[in-house]
């Protein structure tokens, strides 16, 4: 395949076109509405006789799918495979639960509604499909068709129908699926009152993918509308099933052609994988949660424009320069250059799969590495060259590549990767039916699969966009400053010629501004006579019996106790001649007593200096005499370390001979006092 032909057919798919060529050598394609410009079309036509060559070379060397006589039951196919393991570890998980929810205002038959989905039902076997486990092996079964009944709840004698039909809508997307027992398509319609209904559609991703919700919408439409014209024609039946793909996709992972694109994985995959280590908000959890959040934005019409405009000189795809900038803001936060991104491709490569409703997306695990000296101009161009590649090798199963690779098990994390990239470029014009005005009744998503997901998808002259995010890993506040980021660094990108990407603006004006601010000296303050001593004092006047002190080891102890015990210490020490700023050696394990200890010390206003009891003697002795101290705090059990030395002992856990002959004077510290000396290794 010349390199022409190659870039050609990863621009058409990467905006949603599929090419596929007829009896007598006629090449048809199917493309999302407006994704077909005349520029495409002219190239098109001026390589038609090489496409077709290469399209007609690609199919013989990939094999027809032929249709599976029936059987009780059927292979999975590999992408169902492993979401299969994934729910048998994350039964109660609804992470891959797919709401469809849908609102209707005007006259909607429910009788209708049912008959419709009753024939989507029987029209695609993956909509009765459960999966069982048979001799230790998870498998298909295909029920036989049956009548469909819709459920039906009133509330319009509620007071608030609409947010009635919200929570209905939440608890149907929050209720997992058992893939063995259920059918694994919900359906509810809620009437709000005659003219205002909401259907609750809801599926697990292991029967359809984000191609298969087109077509349930656009099936349901025809459906819908031609059940009211008894002369309609009904939909043409399907040549293949997804137990017909899973068969044909299994048989071929040893097909020459598969074998190459394996080995072109595998080239990709070399050395040492790396594992992205972004800053988080809360320690990642030992197993990987999918509680998610969503932050939606919008990339304004000239930032878009300018994007599409440095694709263009780039000979790059929209989702190329998406691509670039997220990897460029990844690289960015964590510092590194070997940065892997996942993005979601259909996988429907067959002509005859392209109607079909079922788990056909494939995945594909981009790996780029980031030269931080490079421009602009060379980092989309690195993009593009993975993005080409991965494209030429679309139809090696994203599972199989996992397996194949033998990745060290972590259950905090997805294999290859933790960030994926989609740009939407289907035509989402979703169910339409004549006299009702149908929209999406969707809530923002409460799951995420990975630790972070980019959606764009073109709207007008913008970009609408969403970022799906672990929130048992990342703070809300955490994602608008990265959202923020990003959009400074797509127009960065935009506007650099020559520039390194490391130096690309990433914070906005306002940002950098504020932070200027913060970094000006202040003009000076009075000093404050308080000091901790005081501060702590103060604190055990006011709550006396409040716990101050608490850990495993040892009784808990109240702000009276510390302060008293502390207040004894520091006398001993006055009447040992201990002053300000004089150092008191600190020998003492862990405990509450050290705690007493450096208050005791602040107390005298010398400066407490710690000694670790596991320093060899001669550390020990050469810390003391360096720093003349006169007194060492410690206890019994370490004493002997010091035997000796010429410095005076005060035992923390020994009671003293005459308390009533101490000085009385608890405390004489000032703001100015030195309150430690470390001494470093």
């Amino acid at each position: 395949m010349s390199a022409e032909i190659g870039s050609l057919l990863t621009r058409l798919a990467a905006v949603g076109i599929r090419l596929h060529v007829e009896a007598e050598d006629r090449l048809r394609y199917r493309a999302p509405k407006g994704a077909m410009t005349p520029e495409l079309a002219a190239e098109i036509k001026r390589y038609r006789p090489a496409l077709i060559a290469h399209l007609a070379a690609t199919n013989d060397a990939t094999d027809s799918i032929a249709p599976l006589p029936d059987a009780p039951h059927y292979a999975l196919s590999q992408a169902q495979w492993r979401l299969w393991v994934l729910m048998q570890m994350q039964r109660e998980s609804t992470a891959y639960n797919v709401p469809l929810h849908l609102e209707f205002t005007g006259p909607l038959d429910p009788n209708r509604v049912e008959a419709a989905f009753s024939a989507i039902v029987q029209r695609h076997e993956a909509l009765r499909t459960n999966f069982v486990t048979i001799d230790d092996e998870p498998r298909q079964v295909v029920h036989p068709p049956g009548p469909l009944q819709l459920v039906t709840t009133d509330l319009s004698d509620q007071p608030d129908a609409l947010a009635q039909a919200r929570e209905f809508a939440r608890a149907q997307t929050a209720q997992p699926f058992d893939l063995a027992t259920e059918s694994l398509l919900r359906l509810r319609l809620l009437r709000l009152s005659p003219d205002h209904h909401v259907l609750l559609l809801t599926l697990h991703h292991i029967v359809v993918d984000g191609t298969s919700c087109g077509i349930l919408l656009r099936e349901f439409s025809q459906l819908y509308t031609a059940s009211a014209d008894r002369g309609a024609a009904p939909l043409p039946p399907l040549p293949l099933q997804y137990r017909d793909f899973a068969a044909w996709q299994n048989a071929r992972l040893h097909h020459p052609a598969l074998v190459a694109q394996s080995n072109y994985w595998r080239n990709q995959f070399q050395g040492e994988i790396p594992v992205l280590d972004l800053p988080a908000d809360y320690p990642r959890p030992a197993v990987l949660t999918h509680r998610g959040r969503e932050l939606t934005f919008e990339i304004d019409e000239e930032t878009t424009s300018a994007l599409n405009r440095f694709c263009r000189q780039g000979g790059a795809t929209l989702f190329m320069g998406l691509l670039a900038a997220v990897k460029l803001l990844l690289h960015r936060y964590s510092g590194q250059t070997d940065l892997i991104v996942g993005s979601p491709i259909a996988g429907r490569t067959h002509e005859a799969l392209q109607d079909q409703v079922g788990f056909y997306i494939n995945t594909l695990a981009l790996r780029t590495a980031i030269d931080p000296q490079g421009n602009a101009q060379q980092l989309l161009s690195a993009i593009r060259a993975t993005v080409t590649g991965a494209f030429d090798h679309q139809d090696y199963p994203f599972d199989f590549l996992v397996n194949e690779l033998d990745l060290a098990r972590d259950q905090s994390r997805s294999p290859l990767f933790d960030v994926m990239v989609t740009l939407q470029n289907q035509d989402e014009t979703g169910a339409q039916i004549a006299d009702i005005e149908v929209s999406s009744f969707l809530e923002p998503s409460n799951t995420s699969k990975v630790d972070l997901t980019f959606y764009f998808k073109p709207r007008g002259d913008r970009l609408q966009a969403a970022v799906e995010y672990n929130a048992d890993i990342y703070a809300p506040d955490r994602i608008e400053r990265m959202v923020g980021h990003l959009q400074t660094l797509i127009r960065s990108l935009t506007a650099a010629s020559t520039d390194s990407v490391s130096r690309l603006a990433i914070m906005s004006v306002a940002e950098h501004e504020q932070i200027l601010r913060a970094s000006l000296p202040t003009a000076p303050t009075a000093p404050s006579a308080d000091t901790l001593v005081s501060r702590f004092e103060a604190q055990a006047t006011r709550s006396p019996d409040r716990v101050a002190l608490s850990g495993s080891q040892h009784p808990d102890v109240t702000y009276r106790e510390l302060n008293e015990r502390a207040d004894l210490l520091g006398r001993q020490l006055l009447a040992k001649g201990v002053g300000p700023d004089q150092p008191v050696g600190l020998l003492l394990e862990r405990s509450a007593e050290l705690i007493v200890a450096i208050l005791g010390i602040l107390k005298t206003g010398g400066a407490y200096l710690p000694i670790d009891p596991i320093y060899p003697n001669e550390r020990i002795k050469f810390i003391l005499e360096d720093a003349a101290a006169r007194v060492v705090v410690t206890q019994s059990e370490l004493a002997q370390r010091l035997i000796g030395l010429a410095t005076e002992q005060l035992l923390i856990d020994a009671t003293p001979d005459d308390a009533g002959d101490l000085p009385e004077a608890s405390c004489a510290a000032t703001p100015t006092d030195a309150a430690y000396i470390i001494y470093t290794s």
